[in-house]
This record gives C-alpha cells, structure tokens and sequence, in this order.
C-alpha cells in the first residue's frame, strides 16, 4: 500500500512537472512579456509603481479593486530590476501556471481520473481569456489562483477536520477578495457550506467565515484614506462612484431583470469557454435531457430577449475575446472602424453556448458533498454578484469557470476525452495566434508612441487611446500637472498629437507603423500632428470611451 501510495505521487509530481513545462514553453514561444500596459492594468499597477519608488501605498480613484495582496505579489518581481510591466506581467504567469498546477492536484484529490484531470486543465488553459490574461497584470488570473487555492484547502480540511487548514481556505478567500471584490461570492459559500453542510465541525467553527468579511471592511476602511483623484471621475461610467451611483439608482430596484440578464450572458460565455469537456461528456444517456434543458433555456432567454431584457453574446466586439481578435485593444486606440460579423454569427455562437450549458448541467442530478456545495455555492453567488454589480463582460465570467469545470469533472462518467480534441487543437491555435497578433499589435502601439516623443510631443500632448492616455496622463496627472480632461478616460477633447488607425488627409501624418496578424488583417498606426488647430469638431466615426 505505501508503494503505491508513493507511486501516485511521483505520477501527480510528474504530471505537474508537465504542466509547468507546457507553459514555460509557451513563454518561451510568444515571449509576451512586454513593458506596455494592457487594458486596465495600468490602474493596478500604478500602486506598485509609487510603492517602488516612494514607499508609500495608495491606489487610483479609478480601481475598483482594493488589490493589495496583487501589488506585494508584483512588487516582489518588480523589486530586483526596477519597475515594468514586463515584470508584473510575469508575477501573474506565475500565478497562472501555479493555479494550473493546483488546479490538477485538487482535482486528483477529488478522485477525478488523471487523464480527466489533466483534460481540465488544459480546458482551463487554453481559454482564450484565462490564456491571454495570465500575460498581464489584471486582477483575473489572481483571483481564480486564490479561489483554487481556497477550494484546496477546504477539501483538505473537511477530509481531515482540521480546523488549521479551514483557517488557511478563508485566507486565500480574503486574498481573493484583496485582488476583487467579487472573492465574496466565495466567502458567501464558504458559510453556507460552514452552516449547513459540514456537520457539527462546520457550525462550531463558523467564526473562520467571519474571517473574509472582516477583512473586506478593513479594506473598504484603509481605502478611504489611500486612494488618489488625479482628475474628476465622477461621470466616467467604470468609476467606482459611478458604479456605486448605478447600483443605488438601478441595479437593485432592476435585480429581476438583471439576474435573468446575468443568466443569458453567463450561459453562453460558461459554455463556450467549457465547450471541450461538454463535446467530451455527451452520450446517448444524458443527450435527451440536455435537449430538454435547451429547449427551456433557449425558449426563456429569447423570451427575455423579445421583452426587452438585453444580454451580451459570447464573442461580441468590444470583449477581452472577440471574432476579431483576442485582448480588446484594437477598439481603444482612436480611429477604429471594425464593423464586427452578422448578427446571426454571434446568435449562432451564444446557441452553441446555451447547448454546450445544458449538457454540463446535466451531471448536476446526485445529491452533492460538501466540498461539491461550495462549488455550487460559489456558482449561485457569483451570479448574484455579476447581477448586482452588471458585471457583464466576458472576463468577469471567469470565476464562474472554474467552479463549474471541477464539478462536472466530479461527476462526470467515463468523459470520452479524445472526442474532444479537436476543439481542443482549435482553441489552442486561437491562444497562440490570436496572442501573438495581440503583442504585434502592442508592439507596433508601443513604437508608434516613441516616434510621437521623438517628434517633441510631450505625453500631455499624445492622444494614444483609452490605455495610452490612462497610463500616461490619469495616473500620473499629479506628477507632471496634465489637464484635467483626459481623452477616452473623462472626456472626449482634441490633442495636438494623435495614435489612430484611421487616416486622414488633411491632418499632417508623421510616422507610420505597421503591425501583422494572423487570424486578422493587418494594418497601420498612424501618428498625426493636428498644429496648434486642435478646436475642430471631432469627426472620427469611431471616437469610443471605455465602458
């Protein structure tokens, strides 16, 4: 018994020697640590930078992250070499490859074969937006570390009844919520789980759950007194003012309607992202009742639809993934004129979704355990906090992800895993290609940038889009005095210097960079100088703001 005991080890050991492996060969491939910001990551990583050089943590008004544990952890790889995003990006490949690797060791712990364990996480690894984000600095990839690392240390202690490593699942779970707040759909289910489904040692411990919610109001208290206002946010739709403006006015009196909104939006962007392992666990026996299941979910949501409810379909523009491209940073550069694919494309994609749902859903018919209740405690208040706080872009889905995957592969009978490769081949191409356009792309917006410097510009003169001028001019607007009214972050205003896609031909162009794609077409950033005639009406068909 102790040889086989030492025998599976070694295979878990080697196993996750694999996974680490396959990632590290990944980074080597695509080389994706850039040092340019991606999306909103510049918002987290401003603190890391004024930590590094000041010593002093604060964080932009702008966040709506507390994210204190992420900036330690990116400090830490920022600290040797200097600030970079090059750095932080890397500070989350490691958490990414990490939760990866625990994702499989809970999943062995849990009795799912190795062959299925693996499967799950390469289903995980290979989703787009799980792919693209573990090569930055957003806040998503660390939360689904946390929350993984929360769900193992659980498993452990309701097998083992050890108090000590209870405490240490409501650590992560607090870690979780110091990177989002939505890690309080996690300290919701770890009480529901602590109350009702963990016997007497759950309920004479339930004080460990308070542990989570302590520490989100000492975060909500510290950052009363932490946070900086470079420049006024109160209309800018992504503010936390507004958001808190929103949730008051709207989203509790609408919260029917916009649970039934967060259920379209969720059902589709789960079950593409979890399409493999549904291809993988579809048989004859459970065929009938996922078309029953479709049938009610496809006759409701486009009930929903008709009356006037609107939910987001997977891979619409202006997504993390999109037809288009992966990453969404074409669209927040000015001049952007992509038009997107028919409706019926992206119908056609949410149905595949909502079939892909209905097939998971059907391994939820046996009375759960009680590590399966915190998965589906997880679930249901994750749901309640995407409704509440209209989380309804397609990264926000992601802690949803992960719950649902460990539980079907729980459940799961005999998965017939090479069914699925194929799609499992196609999404690992998309990761590949899809990223690598998304660097040249960066690349080229980077380059662009420095010949706009080059020229004289000053980065108060540079309108580069939402990521530019969010890094350049919002957060550091107190150091080098920028205006008050910053393009594509909180206002819509004219610079003398402009990034675009678009050209036009009476605006003097200085430079031209290109950039070439894959899966996409390629193109051309063009570096316009306006003059000192920066009055004009803004003609550009494409001028977006971020929300």
């Amino acid at each position: 018994m102790r040889q086989l005991k030492v025998l599976a080890m070694r295979e878990r050991y080697s196993d996750v020697l694999l996974i680490v492996l396959v990632c590290l060969a990944t980074a080597v491939l695509l080389r994706p640590f850039q040092d340019a910001p991606f999306i909103d990551d510049w918002v987290y990583a401003w603190p890391v930078e004024r930590l590094l050089k000041m010593w002093d943590f604060r964080i932009l008004e702008y966040s709506g992250s507390v994210n204190l544990a992420q900036v330690l952890w990116g400090a830490l790889f920022a600290l040797p070499g200097g600030f970079s995003f090059a750095a932080l990006r890397l500070s989350t490949f490691v958490l990414g490859t990490a939760s990866l690797c625990a994702l499989y060791l809970m999943l062995r712990g849990l009795n799912v074969p190795r062959a299925s364990a693996l499967f799950g996480v390469a289903v995980l690894a290979i989703y787009p937006i799980f792919f693209i984000l573990s090569f930055t600095f957003m806040t998503d990839v660390p939360l689904v570390a946390c929350f993984i690392g929360a769900a193992s240390a659980l498993l452990v202690a309701l097998r083992r009844q050890s108090t000590a490593w209870l405490v240490a699942a409501a650590v992560f779970i607090a870690l979780s919520i110091s990177m989002r707040f939505v890690g309080l759909a996690a300290a919701a289910a770890l009480g529901m789980v602590l109350l009702f489904h963990a016997g007497s040692f759950g309920r004479r411990r339930l004080w460990v759950a308070l542990i989570p919610a302590v520490i989100t109001l000492l975060l909500f208290v510290w950052r009363q007194d932490h946070m900086v206002s470079p420049v006024d946010m109160t209309l800018v739709a992504n503010s936390p003012a507004h958001r808190f403006a929103t949730l008051r006015d709207f989203a509790l009196p609408y919260l029917p309607e916009a649970l039934v909104t967060a259920l379209g939006f969720l059902a589709g962007a789960v079950g593409i992202a979890l399409l493999p392992l549904a291809i993988a666990i579809l048989n004859r026996r459970n065929a009938i009742y996922a078309g029953l299941i479709l049938a009610l979910l496809s006759a409701g949501l486009f009930l929903a639809f008709r009356v006037g409810i609107v939910y987001p379909l997977p891979l619409v523009p202006g997504g993390t993934w999109t037809l288009d491209e992966i990453g969404g940073a074409m669209p927040l550069v000015p001049g952007f004129a992509g038009t997107g694919a028919p409706t019926w494309v992206y119908w056609s994609v949410a149905f595949v979704g909502w079939a892909s749902t209905s097939i998971l859903l059907t391994t939820l018919s046996r009375r759960p355990s009680a590590i399966e209740w915190f998965f589906l405690w997880s679930i249901v208040y994750g749901l309640i906090v995407v409704a509440v706080l209209w989380l309804f872009h397609d990264r926000y889905a992601l802690p949803l992800i992960v719950p649902v995957l460990v539980l079907v592969l729980i459940r799961a009978q005999q998965p017939q895993l090479l069914r699925a490769a194929p799609i499992l081949a196609l999404l690992a191409a998309v990761c590949l290609m899809g990223t690598r356009d998304h660097l040249s792309f960066t690349a080229a917006l980077s380059l662009a940038l420095k010949q706009t410097r080059e020229f004289g510009a000053a980065d108060s003169e540079i309108n580069g889009g939402y990521v530019i001028n969010g890094w350049n001019q919002y957060a550091h607007a107190a150091k080098n005095g920028f205006d008050t009214k910053i393009p594509w972050v909180n206002a819509r205003n004219l610079l003398r210097y402009e990034i675009s896609h678009s050209r036009f031909p009476d605006v003097r162009v200085l430079a031209t960079v290109s950039y070439r794609r894959w899966l996409g077409p390629s193109g051309e950033l063009y570096v316009f100088d306006r003059g000192h005639d920066i009055g004009v009406p803004d003609r550009r068909d494409a001028e977006n703001t971020q929300g």
